[in-house]
């Protein structure tokens, strides 16, 4: 009897100091997403094609070159695994500046970092960076 009590606390106190889980349902990861809106360049291969809205924007594509995951223990390739069945995988939202930012971004590479929620999609965008688009190699001296 005594041995049943202190497996029963010991599973409340782990529950209580470990988490439940996925925190009830709310799965929210940080993340910093890079790539090119509608279409990378020629001599860019992209990771995986996604459908993002950005705000109440139409659904438009997204060339994604790196996905880090920056808080928890999943790989960037599961977050893309996991929005992969529903379209659009992210639904781009955030501060209406950042938000003009993401969209006039035509032929620049996009770096992304905010927080996605797994279960919904939205993307709490939180800092919206350009990085050069990437040099064409140029020929050696003959």
């Amino acid at each position: 009897m005594v041995y049943a009590r202190r497996m029963a606390w010991l599973s409340v106190l782990m529950l209580v100091l470990v988490g439940f889980g996925d925190g009830f349902g709310i799965r929210q990861t940080e993340v910093l997403l890079e790539g090119y809106l509608d279409a990378a360049p020629k001599k860019v291969h992209p990771i995986r094609t996604v459908v993002v809205q950005i705000g109440d924007g139409p659904e438009r594509k997204f060339a994604v070159t790196k996905i880090l995951v920056t808080d928890g223990s999943m790989l960037g390739l599961d977050v893309l695994d996991q929005l992969q069945p529903i379209k659009p995988q992210f639904r781009i939202t955030g501060d209406d500046a950042l938000m003009a930012r993401i969209s006039g971004a035509h032929r620049d590479r996009l770096k992304i970092t905010g927080v996605i929620n797994l279960n919904d999609h939205y993307f709490l965008v939180s800092r919206v960076e350009y990085g050069k688009p990437p040099a064409t190699p140029t020929p050696a001296p003959s």
